[in-house]
C-alpha cells in the first residue's frame, strides 16, 4: 500500500497540464504589458493629433473655445473625456491621461501624455 503511494508520487502524470498552466499565466502577462504599451502609444498618437488640429484650427481664426473642441473631438477611443484642451493664440497644448488596460477607464494615477503644437497664424 505506501510502495503503491510513493510511486503514484514519483509518477510524471500530470506535469505537463502543471506546465501548461503555469505557462499560460506567464503569457496572459506578457500580453497585458503589450496590450499596455499599445495604448501608451496610441494616446501619445491621439495627443499629438489632437493639438495639431486645435492648433491648426485656432490659426485659421478660430475662436479658442471652437479650436478646443475640434481637438478633442479628434480624440478616439473614449481618451477625449478626461483630455484636457488650451489655446492661445496659435499654441495648443493637450494633456490625455493613459488608460489602463481598456480606453475610458480613468487610470489610479494621473499619469499622461501632454503633447505641444505651434502652427503660424493665417487668419
Amino acid at each position: 500500500m505506501i510502495g503503491r503511494v510513493v510511486a503514484r508520487l514519483r509518477a510524471e502524470s500530470g506535469q505537463s497540464t502543471v506546465e501548461f498552466g503555469g505557462m499560460v499565466v506567464w503569457v496572459l502577462i506578457a500580453g497585458l504589458f503589450a496590450w499596455q504599451a499599445a495604448l501608451i502609444g496610441w494616446t501619445a498618437v491621439s495627443a499629438t493629433n489632437a493639438a495639431r488640429t486645435a492648433a491648426r484650427m485656432a490659426s485659421r481664426g478660430e475662436s479658442n473655445s471652437q479650436a478646443q473642441d475640434a481637438g478633442k473631438r479628434s480624440l478616439t477611443l473614449g481618451l477625449g473625456q478626461d483630455a484636457s484642451v488650451s489655446v492661445q493664440n496659435d499654441r495648443a497644448v493637450v494633456h490625455v491621461p493613459i488608460p489602463v488596460l481598456f480606453p475610458g477607464w480613468k487610470p489610479a494615477l494621473n499619469v499622461g501624455i501632454t503633447e505641444t503644437a505651434w502652427m503660424p497664424y493665417t487668419g
